[in-house]
C-alpha cells in the first residue's frame, strides 16, 4: 500500500477520534455529564460504525473503484461534521452521529481491497491515538468545540481531494486471501470478534476509571488514557499483520491470544495498590513543579500504555485475524471484513453499557477485572473446543481450567482506600515508602465504597467525627476543614436575602449546606446530586447536617445539575452551587456564561445566586475567567472568603441591602445561631467581614477577555494546569476592598455599620480579627489599624496588629507596635511574652548579645512558669553559662512536676 494511502488513512482515525470526543461533549450540553449520557453517545457512534461496516462493505465489494467510495465517504463525514455544530442540540442531531459514524465505519471496508486490514486496522487506531491526545491538549483549548470540529472537517476534506486524485490511477488487482484449510464457519469468527469487542470496553471502561482514581480525573488523564489502550490496540494489529504469523493456523493463533491476554490481566492484578503509589513517588523527586506538567502527563500515558499493553495488543490482533479467516473470496473482502468489524463493534457497544451501567455498580471496579478474566479464558476454552486439530484438547481445557480457578482462588484484592485515598494530591514525607504509607492508611476506615455508575464514592474517617467524602479519589466535602464554608453557602445567601422560601442547591456533598438551609423557615429546597451513591453516603453524615434529606421540604433529585436547570420549571430566592473542583473532567460545564444566564432565569425577583469556588490550586488567569464569566451574568457581583482557599461568589440583579434589624434578628434564632457558631460565626459584623470585594473591584479583577463558554470550555483544560503545580492565587488578598479605607466604604460591613448607627465593638473587633486567622493579612493589619484607633488601650489590639505584621514578614514593625503596648502596660504577659520572643529570635538567629540580655529582662517580668524558665537556659546555655543554664531547667522541671 503506498506511504501517501497509508497517511490518509491515519489521518482517517485522527479525525474520527476528535469527532467523537467533540460530539459527547455538545450532547453533554444537552443529556447532561452522566454516565447513561456517555454511554448513549459511545452507544450511538459505535453503533453507526458497526453499520457503515457492514452496509457499506457489501458496497465495496461491488464498486468498480474502492479508493474513489474512499474518498466519497471522507467528503461526505467532511460535509457532516462541518455541519454538526449547527445540528447537535437539535432534533436532527441524533442523526449527525451514527450517520458520520457509519460512513467512518465504511473506510475500512473501503480499503481492504487495497491493503492489509491489519495495516489499516494499525494506522487508523494509531491515528485515533493521536487524536485523542491533540483534541485534549490542542485543538479544545485553543480552538474550543467548533473550531475544533471545523479543523476536523478540514483535514476530511484534504483526505477526499488526494484520495480523489489518487482514485484516477489504475488500481491494483485485489490480492486473493491465502487459502487456510480445515476452518470453522465463519460464524465462529463473528462471535470472537463481538465477544473481544465487549470484554475490551468492559476492560476499557475499568482501567480508565481506576487510573482516574490514581491520577486525578482531568480532561488530560482520559485523553491518555484512552489514547494508551487504543495505540496499544493499534500496536497488536501491527504485530500480528508481520508475515511471520502467516503460517501459524488463524484459530490456533485465536486460542493463545485469549490466553495471554487472560494471563497479563492475572499477573497484572498485584501492581495496582504500587500504581497508586506513584503520585506520592513523583512527589518525592520533584521539589519544583514548574514545567514538568508535560512530563507528568507523559508519565501517565506511559504508566497507562504500560499496563494495558498485552491485552489492549491482544485485542486488537482479534479484527485482523477474525478479518484474514473470514475472507475466502477475494471477491467478498470488504463484505467479510465490513462484517467483521462491525461484530467487533457492536461488541464494544454492549461491553461500554453493561460496564459502565451495570457491572461496574454490581461487581464493583475488582469485580469488573475479575469477570474480564473469567470472560477470556471461557473464550479461550471456547475456541480450543472448537479447535479439531488440536491434539489433548481436554488436557487442555483441564490445565486452563485449573490455572484460572488457583486465580480465582488466591487471587489478590487491593484495599478501596488505597485506590480511592486521592495520593494524587497528598503531600507525604520524601522518605515513606510503599509499605509505610500502607501502614499510614492503615490508621484510617473506609466506612463506605461503592463504585457507581457515575463515580468511586467512598466515605473516610480520620478519627471520630472526623470524615471525608471522596468523589474519585478528591475530597468534596468533610465535616472538618470544610465545615465553615459548607454551612456559609446556603446561611451567607439565606441571611442576605428578604424573605427566602424556595431554595436550590446543586451538588450535595455532605448534606451540610442543606441542612443549614432548612435551619431558616423555608417551603422547600431541591437537591441535585450527579452521583446517586453521594446520597447513598448521606447516611454517615446524617448527623452533621441535621437529617437533611428526611426533612420532609427537601426533594432529592439524582441527575445532572445543567440538565435539571434547563427543564427546570420553578424559580427559586436562593441557588447555591457547590460543584467539585473545576479541574475534574465534565465539571466545567457548572462554571459557563449559559450555565449562569440559566440559574438568572430561574431567580426571582430579589433572588441570589451563590457560586462556591476555591483559589488553592488556582493561578490567576483561571480565577480572572471565572470571575468575568460570572460576571458577565450577575449585574451585582461580590467575593465573600469563607476559609483559606475557599469563597463564595454572590450574584443577583439588584444590590444586597442586608437590614441590620432583620439580620440580628435572624442570627438570634437559636438554631441558626448554633449552627452558625459551628462556622465561627456570632455576630452580624463578622458575617459582613467576609466580604472581600464589591462590585467595582470584580470588574477591575475580571478585566477583559474571554469568558468560559459550552462550546470553548476554557475553564475544564486551563483549570489542570494549576492543580498540578498546587499553588494559589493570591490575586483576590491583593484587590481586598476590605484592607483599603477607601475601598472598604462599598463594602456591606460599612453599610450595615451606617445604617445601624452604632461603630464596631470591642468584642466585635476581636471576634473578626479571629475568624480571619492567619490569612487575608492586608485586611487584618487594616483592621487592627482601626481597632487601635477606636480603642488605643485594648491589649487585644496592640496583639493582633503585631500579629498581622508578623505574618506579613514586617517584624520590625510588629516590634515598634509592641514596645508602644509596653509603655502603657508594662506588665502584661501577652505583650511582655511577644517581646521576649523577638529578642529571643535576634540572639539566636542573628547573634545579637545584646538581643539575649533584652530577652531575659523581659521573661524576667513574665510570671514565673515552665516554660519561661525553660527559655531562660536555652539562651543561658547558648550564652555560655552552663551553671545558670542547668538551675532554670532544673526549676522547670520542679514546676512542671507540681503542676
Amino acid at each position: 500500500m503506498p506511504l501517501s494511502l497509508q497517511a490518509l488513512f491515519f489521518l482517517s482515525g485522527w479525525t474520527g477520534l476528535v469527532y467523537e470526543v467533540l460530539w459527547a461533549k455538545y450532547l453533554a450540553l444537552t443529556l447532561g455529564s452522566t454516565a447513561a449520557a456517555h454511554t448513549f453517545v459511545l452507544g450511538t457512534f459505535l453503533g453507526g460504525m458497526a453499520l457503515g461496516y457492514a452496509a457499506i462493505g457489501r458496497r465495496a465489494d461491488r464498486h468498480e473503484n474502492p479508493l474513489k467510495l474512499y474518498a466519497q465517504l471522507e467528503l461526505a463525514i467532511a460535509f457532516l461534521g462541518a455541519l454538526s455544530p449547527f445540528l447537535l442540540g437539535s432534533k436532527w442531531g441524533l442523526i449527525v452521529i451514527p450517520l458520520s459514524a457509519a460512513l467512518m465505519g465504511g473506510t475500512l471496508p473501503a480499503l481492504s481491497r487495497r491493503g492489509a486490514v491489519s495495516n489499516l486496522y494499525f494506522l487508523n487506531s494509531i491515528g485515533a491515538a493521536w487524536g485523542s491526545l491533540c483534541a485534549a491538549f490542542v485543538l479544545i483549548p485553543r480552538l474550543g468545540l467548533d473550531g475544533s470540529v471545523w479543523c476536523a472537517a478540514l483535514v476530511n476534506a484534504a483526505i477526499a481531494s488526494v484520495a480523489f486524485q489518487m482514485a484516477k490511477e489504475p488500481a491494483p488487482a485485489p490480492k486473493l486471501p491465502d487459502p487456510e484449510p480445515s476452518l470453522p464457519p465463519r460464524r465462529l469468527f463473528y462471535f470472537v470478534a463481538a465477544a473481544s469487542g465487549f470484554i475490551s470496553l468492559t476492560l476499557e471502561v475499568a482501567w480508565i476509571r481506576m487510573l482516574a482514581l490514581i491520577f486525578g480525573s482531568t480532561v488530560y488523564s482520559f485523553a491518555g488514557m484512552l489514547a494508551a489502550f487504543i495505540a496499544g490496540v493499534g500496536a497488536g494489529a501491527w504485530i500480528i499483520g508481520h508475515p511471520r504469523f502467516a503460517r501459524y493456523k488463524t484459530l490456533r493463533v485465536l486460542i493463545v491470544i485469549q490466553l495471554i491476554s487472560a494471563a497479563a490481566l492475572m499477573a497484572t492484578f498485584p501492581f495496582y495498590e504500587r500504581i497508586a503509589f506513584l503520585p506520592i513517588w513523583f512527589d518525592m523527586r520533584v521539589e519544583d513543579r514548574k514545567g514538568l506538567f508535560m512530563v507528568f502527563e507523559t508519565l501517565k500515558f506511559s504508566m497507562s500504555f504500560i499496563l494495558m499493553f498485552i491485552p489492549a495488543a491482544c485485542f486488537g490482533m482479534v479484527p485482523p485475524l477474525a478479518a484474514k479467516a473470514a475472507v475466502r473470496d477475494a471477491d467478498e473482502t470488504g463484505t467479510r471484513v465490513g462484517a467483521v468489524f462491525s461484530w467487533n463493534a457492536v461488541g464494544n457497544v454492549l461491553g461500554a453499557a453493561t460496564a459502565g451501567l451495570w457491572l461496574l455498580p454490581l461487581l464493583g471496579m475488582q469485580g469488573v477485572f475479575y469477570a474480564a478474566v473469567g470472560l477470556q479464558v471461557l473464550l479461550g476454552l471456547l475456541l480450543i473446543g472448537t479447535d479439531q486439530t488440536l491434539q489433548r484438547r481436554r488436557g487442555w481445557i483441564g490445565l486452563v481450567t485449573s490455572i484460572t480457578a488457583a486465580f480465582f482462588f488466591l487471587a489478590p484484592t487491593w484495599s478501596p482506600l488505597q485506590m480511592s485515598f486521592g495520593s494524587f494530591r497528598k503531600k507525604l514525607p520524601k522518605d515513606i515508602g510503599f509499605s509505610s504509607y500502607k501502614t499510614v492508611l492503615k490508621n484510617f476506615k473506609t466506612l463506605y465504597h461503592k463504585d457507581g455508575r457515575e463515580a468511586t464514592v467512598s466515605v473516610i474517617e480520620y478519627s471520630v467525627g472526623a470524615r471525608a467524602l471522596k468523589v474519585n479519589g478528591k475530597t468534596d466535602a468533610s465535616t472538618t476543614k470544610d465545615l465553615r464554608t459548607q454551612i456559609l453557602a446556603s446561611q451567607l445567601p439565606l441571611l442576605l436575602h428578604e424573605n427566602a422560601k424556595d431554595v436550590l442547591v446543586i451538588g450535595h456533598g455532605s448534606g451540610i449546606s442543606a441542612g443549614a438551609a432548612l435551619l431558616h423557615p423555608i417551603k422547600s429546597i431541591d437537591v441535585v446530586e450527579l452521583s446517586p451513591e453521594v446520597i447513598e453516603a448521606d447516611r454517615w453524615f446524617a448527623d452533621f447536617n441535621g437529617h437533611a434529606l428526611a426533612d420532609p421540604r427537601t426533594s432529592v433529585h439524582v441527575e445532572d445539575g445543567r440538565s435539571f436547570l434547563l427543564k427546570a420549571g420553578k424559580d427559586y430566592d436562593v441557588i447555591v452551587s457547590e460543584p467539585s473542583n473545576p479541574w475534574m473532567a465534565g465539571i466545567g460545564t457548572l462554571f459557563t456564561a449559559e450555565y449562569y444566564a440559566r440559574a438568572r432565569q430561574r431567580l426571582k425577583p430579589g433572588g441570589i445566586m451563590a457560586q462556591w469556588f476555591h483559589f488553592y490550586e488556582m493561578n490567576n488567569w483561571t480565577l480572572r475567567l471565572v470571575l468575568r464569566t460570572f460576571a458577565s451574568e450577575f449585574p451585582e457581583t461580590s467575593v465573600w472568603m469563607t476559609f483559606t482557599g475557599d469563597i463564595l461568589i454572590l450574584g443577583s440583579e439588584a444590590p444586597l441591602k442586608p437590614s441590620p434589624a432583620l439580620l440580628t434578628h435572624r442570627m438570634t434564632n437559636p438554631a441558626i445561631a448554633k449552627e452558625l457558631k459551628r462556622a465561627d460565626i456570632e455576630h452580624p459584623t463578622t458575617l459582613l467581614s467576609l466580604q472581600m470585594t464589591s462590585k467595582a473591584t470584580i470588574a477591575q479583577l475580571a478585566g477583559s477577555g474571554p469568558l468560559n463558554l459550552d462550546r470553548f470550555p476554557r475553564l475544564e483544560y486551563a483549570a489542570p494546569h494549576g492543580f498540578f503545580m498546587r499553588r494559589r492565587t493570591n490575586l483576590l488578598f491583593h484587590q481586598d476592598d476590605g484592607a483599603d479605607s477607601q475601598q472598604s466604604k462599598n463594602l456591606e460591613l460599612t453599610r450595615y455599620l451606617e445604617t445601624r448607627g452604632k461603630p464596631l465593638s470591642k468584642e466585635e473587633f476581636k471576634a473578626i480579627d479571629a475568624y480571619h486567622g492567619a490569612y487575608r493579612v492586608r485586611f487584618r493589619r487594616e483592621h487592627a489599624r482601626k481597632w487601635r484607633k477606636a480603642f488605643p488601650s485594648d491589649i487585644s489590639a496592640t496583639l493582633a496588629a503585631a500579629r498581622a505584621e508578623d505574618d506579613a514578614l514586617n517584624v520590625a514593625a510588629a516590634r515598634i507596635i509592641i514596645t508602644e503596648g509596653l509603655r502603657h502596660h508594662p506588665r502584661h504577659p501577652g505583650l511582655l511574652d511577644k517581646a521576649a520572643a523577638y529578642a529571643e529570635t535576634g540572639f539566636f538567629k542573628q547573634g545579637n548579645r545584646d538581643a539575649a540580655a533584652e530577652a531575659l529582662a523581659y521573661l524576667k517580668r513574665l510570671p514565673v512558669s515552665a516554660d519561661v524558665q525553660r527559655r531562660k537556659s536555652k539562651i543561658h546555655r547558648e550564652l555560655g553559662e552552663f551553671e545558670l543554664a542547668l538551675k532554670r531547667l532544673n526549676s522547670a522541671a520542679l514546676i512542671a512536676e507540681k503542676n
